[in-house]
Order: C-alpha cells, then structure tokens, then sequence
C-alpha cells in the first residue's frame, strides 16, 4: 500500500500526493521548546509542489475625509404646507455615530455603519451602492434587545458584512430585523446572509416563505407626522418615505447619544450635494407629481432628524 501512495500520480504527473513520512524529517530542525534561537522556521508547506491559495482575495477600502457638519436650525413642519427652502443651506460630510469604548457603556440606542455607500456619476454611467447600517435598540417592555440591519450591501462585499458585524460581536443569526429602504440589488445583495430575519420592505413585513401586507394593526401610522410610521423598538420607528420609489421605507433612531436623531434614508437623499441641487429627483422622477411626492418627504424627514445617513 506504501508503495502504491508513493507512486499514485494524478493529473499528468502535475500534482501528486506526498507521504507525511516523507515531510516529517524536515520537522527535526524545528524549535518546539522556544529556548534556542533560530534564524528562519521551516514551513511544512515548503515540500509541497503547490501553495494553498485564499479562496477570497481581500477587498480594497478607501479612506474618506472626515468634515465638521455645518448645523442649521431646523423647521417645524407645518400640516397645511410640507415645503421648505433650502437655497443657502450647505451640507457637508460627516462621520456618523461609533461607540467609543473608553467612555463606557451608553445609554439609548447605538448606530454603527457596517458599509459606507457610494453614489457618483460619470458621463457614461452612474454607480450605486447602498450603506449598510447596524441598529442596537430594545423593547423595555419585555426587556428584549433588538439588532436591526438597515439594507444588506451589494453581494460582492459580504464579507465586509459578516466581518463588520462580527468586529462588534454581532453573529449573522442575531439580526433579528432587516429594513430594506428600497428594491434595488444593491440593497438585497446579501439577504441570503439572514434566513430567519423578519425582513420589513415596502409595506410588506415578511417571515421566511410568507409574507404579509401591513393592512390591519400594526402597520403604519401618521400621527406623530405627515409620513406614514411603524414603531419597531423603543427608539426606532420605519417610516414609509416615497420618493424614489413609492415603496420606499426609511429608518429614523430616537435620541442616540450625542447625535439626537439619526434618519437612515436609503435613496431618498443619496448625497449632500443632492439636497443642494435636487439632481435626482429631476432625473429619476417620472413625472412631475413624483417630483412634488419626493421633494416633500425629503422636507419631512429633514424637519425631525438631525442627521442624515444617505
């Protein structure tokens, strides 16, 4: 039997198996015990004809400017009128919230991005891709924990979204809610990530393999605003927010320390550069009641947030 594992070739003569026999020899150089020095230890992977390989190459970050975000006083929205001017307004890029570990545990509810998102056109095409955003809240009531994942990436980077949830000790069976702002790929590339999440997507909440259409209670409700809301744990509330889509959905997060009120938006705002020029709403909208529609959630979800995650 030796001889014939000695001799097995396979493809060729390309890649044959070696006996461990044969590889523990070179074995006796090295320093099991660590008191005498060496110069270079000796690879058991140095004898085979092959190196392994990842099956994965690394992916590739870019870094961003951090910017101090200009406030500006915010409006009271007005029932009879949902307008608002923005001209001499500026926007400027912000690093949202990451909990800081030296200040201890905080108190109220955290958002983490997991993915910063891309939106940016060129004379022959445009590139979109979603942020993806961690939610830790509660539900005082049953003192239950709640992990919400707002939008899931574009399949190509999942595995900056296990590894980002995994850096904050989140494990992928532990979402328990996913919110999907829209239906474009890349906001459902990795869905398949959360078997047993309850997905809520446009006015639809979905379990496993069925899926109902929010027309009794709890759906969505307007009396805190002009948008329609559901509350989903102690400080987080899904709005349905229409504008590029009419299905659209969008995430709002009470009270988070240092920050106040943070709305994750998905399309509905896609940059700080769109809310100057509303670029997006002339050339995506279909109509010009789409434009009036966007434009004025756009007004609403500026009135009650005090920062906005694109």
């Amino acid at each position: 039997m030796s001889e014939d594992l000695e001799s097995l070739n396979l493809v060729n003569n390309s890649l044959k198996t070696i006996p461990l026999f044969d590889v523990l020899p070179k074995l006796e150089s090295l320093n099991l015990n660590g008191n005498e020095p060496r110069e270079k230890p000796i690879s058991i992977f140095s004898a085979l004809p092959f190196l392994p390989k990842p099956q994965f190459k690394p992916e590739k970050y870019t870094r961003t400017n951090r910017f101090r975000r200009e406030h500006f006083k915010k409006c009271c929205t007005n029932t009879s009128q949902h307008s608002r001017n923005l001209t001499g307004l500026t926007f400027n890029t912000v690093y949202y919230p990451m909990p800081d570990p030296s200040k201890g545990p905080i108190d109220g509810p955290i958002v983490i991005p997991i993915l910063y998102g891309n939106y940016s056109m060129t004379s022959d095409y445009y590139i979109f891709s979603s942020t993806v955003s961690l939610v830790l809240d509660e539900k005082s009531s049953s003192r239950e924990k709640c992990y919400i994942l707002v939008d899931t990436g574009l399949s190509l980077f999942k595995n900056t979204i296990v590894g980002g949830l995994a850096a904050h000790g989140i494990h992928l069976q532990d979402v328990q809610s996913l919110i999907i702002t829209h239906h474009d790929i890349d906001s459902v590339g990795n869905l398949n990530l959360f078997p047993d999440a309850e997905i809520f997507s446009g006015n639809k909440r979905v379990i496993r393999q069925f899926f109902y259409v929010q027309k009794t209670a709890p759906s969505f409700d307007t009396r805190r605003s002009g948008l329609p809301f559901r509350q989903l744990c102690d400080h987080t509330d899904i709005f349905l927010t229409p504008g590029f889509t009419p299905q659209d959905l969008s995430l709002v997060v009470r009270d988070v320390h240092g920050y106040g009120t943070i709305a994750i938006v998905g399309n509905l705002i896609l940059n700080e550069r769109d809310l100057e020029d509303n670029k997006s709403i002339k050339e995506f909208s279909i109509d010009e009641e789409q434009e009036k529609l966007w434009e004025a959630t756009r007004n609403e979800i500026l009135c009650m947030a005090d920062y906005i995650v694109p």
